[in-house]
């Protein structure tokens, strides 16, 4: 094995960051460099802070990187000790070598003599291998028989099987796929946290308050709004237990509870104080007179950036016949790389992105800079704030009334046929007077 010497990690810290650290132990084992590899942004965000200097996340996530690289180029699959293998897998992952990953925990998978401790672990860190980037419908099909063989093991396992549910809960909701899945694992998740010890019950259940939420997000999604506002009431009940209310005694499921008590009520107009493909000097949009699918989104968002073809889809299937595409938006402050950005900067880049690289012919309100959470009184004026936005893409569907009938969160198959259905009948409603 080659020697990874402090001096290198300096010389490397100097090189992608002009980052100051502690000089630590020299890391020789692979459990070591992923250890070093794992707490260096936890260690430099202290570091920085207790010097005075505003901590740099990106910085910090490509010098681990470029360490987990340097590192991970001191071992061969082959070479390493088997009961090592695991933790080398999940070093490649760090440095983004996935192929080697995988080599990695195929070797230490096809060991036949693991005990049910070593199986788990390995079995874990399969998971973590499978539903990392890049994967594909075989990766996420092998993750799927991994944690199912995890479920097959003793309640001594039980932290495993929650890591795996966790991360396969994750991964169907960051893309929005799968929503029988996805509530599938999160419902496994509280079942498994129910079955822990009753000391450490309490930990686990405070680390997966979210579960709550994504469950009943399907629920809502679906359109079972009184399952979807029992789990959330759950969820708020739980939240009150562990003590992690604000400290006006609000919870996050509280938003969410006003959220879906907007249906059946009359939509807030939409407001801006800039705008894009709208006509000079409007301020507000009302949203009656014809049907309106309004979707909260963000320059940042990824899901929203890969929705945008399936709602021009909408606008060109639907326009005519009396839909009104329209979204929400806000400014951030930055764009991409670029940051402390003015006003009319940031609004030029969002018209260079919305409608020259997209080409939304939707009217765009967009709100100002704001770094308070949307919940306090001081955003309930701002779109996002009367619309209860938790998480984008936010969709919400109104009749010719202006009355909310729909609320989405997420976009893929399942919400765009359920979108498109209420569209279709929305439009068979009678028309009603009165134009905006």
């Amino acid at each position: 094995m080659r020697k990874w010497s402090v001096s290198a990690v300096v010389a490397l810290l100097l090189t992608v960051g002009n980052a100051q650290t502690q000089l630590l132990p020299e890391p020789r084992t692979v459990v070591q460099c992923l250890d070093f590899v794992q707490q260096y942004s936890d260690r430099q965000e202290s570091a920085d802070l207790k010097a005075g200097r505003k901590p740099d996340y990106r910085a910090y996530s490509g010098q681990a990187r470029a360490m987990a690289k340097l590192c991970a180029a001191s071992f061969k699959v082959a070479e390493v000790v088997e009961a090592d293998l695991p933790a080398l897998a999940r070093l490649y992952i760090e440095a983004d070598e996935p192929a080697l990953a995988r080599e990695a925990i195929s070797r230490r998978l096809s060991a036949t003599n693991l005990s049910e401790a070593e199986l788990a672990d390995a079995l874990g860190t399969a998971v973590v291998v499978m539903t990392r980037v890049p994967r594909g419908v075989q990766d996420i099909r092998l993750a799927e028989q991994f944690t199912a063989r995890l479920d097959a093991l003793s309640n001594g396992m039980l932290k495993q099987k929650l890591a795996a549910h966790k991360r396969m809960a994750g991964y169907y909701g960051s893309a929005d796929l799968d929503e029988a899945r996805t509530l599938a694992h999160n419902v496994t998740i509280l079942e498994l946290v129910s079955q822990l010890p009753s000391e450490e019950r309490d930990k686990y259940a405070r680390q997966n308050l979210s579960v709550y939420d994504r469950i009943a997000a399907v629920y809502a999604n679906r359109g079972q709004t009184e399952k979807a506002l029992e789990m959330f009431r759950k969820g708020r009940v739980e939240t009150l237990r562990q003590g992690r209310a604000a400290a006006d005694g609000t919870t996050l499921f509280d938003r969410s509870i006003e959220r879906y008590s907007l249906l059946g009520q009359r939509g807030a107009p939409l407001t801006g104080t800039h705008w894009m493909n709208a006509a000079p000097g409007i301020t507000q949009l009302d949203l009656r007179g014809r049907v309106t699918l309004i979707q909260f989104t963000a320059h940042w968002c990824a899901p929203c950036r890969q929705s945008y073809p399936d709602f021009l889809k909408l606008h060109k299937q639907f326009g005519r016949r009396g839909l009104d595409v329209v979204m929400s938006t806000q400014l951030y402050g930055y764009f991409a790389g670029r940051q402390n950005l003015k006003p009319e900067e940031e609004m030029a880049a969002n018209r260079e992105y919305y409608l020259r690289t997209h080409k939304l012919p939707f009217k765009i309100a967009v709100d100002e800079f704001s770094e308070l959470p949307d919940r306090t009184t001081e955003r309930r004026e701002t779109n996002s704030g009367k619309y209860f936005v938790g998480g984008i893409p936010q969709i919400v569907l109104l009749d010719k009334l202006g009355i909310v009938r729909m609320i989405l969160v997420g976009w893929g198959p399942d919400n765009e046929m359920r979108a498109t259905r209420m569209i279709e009948q929305l439009l068979k409603e009678p028309p009603v007077s009165g134009k905006r």
